[in-house]
């Protein structure tokens, strides 16, 4: 069964740093393309998106946890986000979000920023997330 991982921020908790020697093996690619090709999954995702997207506002942020090749993150974008940011821990899978993300912006979400942060979630502070603020809407597969 799958279950929805999109999630609507309402409260003022701070996130918390795991410890950097609790890191768990990363996806390989084998694991993005099964993923990338698992229509009943991605439509799942994508209307969770469309559920939350439009009702968050002008100063929307989403927060991809996980993004591996940025699929998500490019969906909350194309449903009007105006501010994504995915967070992805393998280096080369963060570079290909990045060049996914670049290709697809003009064509599909021009009015959209996503940000591509290559690093370990747990590492991450709010710091860097756009306005130094918590996101609004949290999307993960993790």
């Amino acid at each position: 069964m799958l279950v929805a991982s999109v999630v609507w921020l309402g409260g003022s908790a701070k996130p918390t740093v795991a410890s950097e020697s609790k890191r768990k093996p990363l996806f390989e690619y084998h694991d993005h393309y099964v993923m990338l090709n698992d229509f009943g999954r991605n439509e799942f995702y994508r209307r969770a998106l469309a559920r939350v997207v439009p009702k968050c506002g002008v100063d929307c942020t989403v927060l991809d946890v996980g993004a591996g090749s940025g699929l998500l993150s490019m969906m909350a974008a194309g449903l009007g986000a105006p501010s994504v940011v995915a967070i992805e821990a393998n280096p080369s899978l963060a570079a290909l979000a990045e060049e996914t993300v670049a290709r697809n912006r003009p064509s599909n979400f021009p009015a959209s920023n996503v940000t591509v942060i290559p690093a370990l979630s747990s590492a991450v502070t709010v710091d860097a997330l756009p306005g130094g603020r918590q996101a609004d809407i949290i999307v993960t597969e993790t």
